[in-house]
């Protein structure tokens, strides 16, 4: 069973986990570097064990080369203005620092990875008013599982895939079944759902863990 599932995961994109590339993933990340606050998304894949990706900043898109992982260090160089500039990082579950350094800057970094765990409180609107309602996602083991909370019934969620951007999953309603696609960014979340007998757009937000109390 867990082999099946670590194969199924290598189909992803971005695979949820990934057993040899703790990297994998988006990451949202800052850097600091010359009194400067730069803000940039890191977009790490590995395809069938061997990792790529590119630092998107502003309009850009860098290449990364010279990828190395070893345990929770992760380094890797990008070229700008044909100046070569390493970045040497260390991972921490779902949070990222390091530091980087070329011929003309240097700095700091820090980023969190993008994940869709969480409870989103969501409205959709398929030609009437809009439908408030709670999409709770979990994640067990790299498996991914949730429902809807309509707040009178729940409906179950199936065939779950994120791939560190798009977020799809199916419901069914009355044995109808339907397919809802979505683009997470940060703490938002918007998109579609289509079904035999309705379709319409949605958007929620993240709800942030409420702090433990002080004892």
């Amino acid at each position: 069973m867990m082999m099946s599932r670590f194969v199924i995961a290598l189909l992803f994109l971005f695979p949820l986990f990934a057993a040899d590339n703790p990297a994998a993933g988006v990451w949202n990340c800052t850097s600091l570097g010359g009194g400067e606050t730069r803000v940039w998304t890191l977009i790490v894949k590995d395809d069938a064990g061997k990792p790529s990706g590119l630092l998107q900043i502003d309009a850009a898109e860098l290449p990364l080369t010279d990828i190395k992982i070893d345990g929770k260090k992760f380094t890797f160089t990008i070229s700008i203005n044909d100046a070569a500039y390493l970045i040497t990082t260390t991972i921490d579950g779902d949070t990222i620092q390091g530091s980087f350094k070329g011929p003309e800057a240097a700095g700091t970094l820090k980023g969190t990875r993008q994940t869709v765990v969480g409870r989103w409180k969501c409205a959709s609107k398929a030609g009437g008013e809009p439908v408030d309602w709670t999409l709770i996602v979990k994640e067990n083991a790299g498996t991914l599982s949730g429902l809807v909370d309509l707040g009178y019934g729940e409906l179950a969620l199936s065939e779950l895939k994120f791939d560190g951007k798009q977020f799809t999953f199916k419901f069914s309603i009355n044995e109808k079944p339907y397919i809802a696609n979505t683009t997470i960014d940060g703490d938002t979340i918007q998109g579609s759902f289509k079904g035999e007998e309705a379709s319409g757009t949605l958007k929620g937000t993240r709800q942030k863990e409420a702090a433990a109390p002080k004892s």
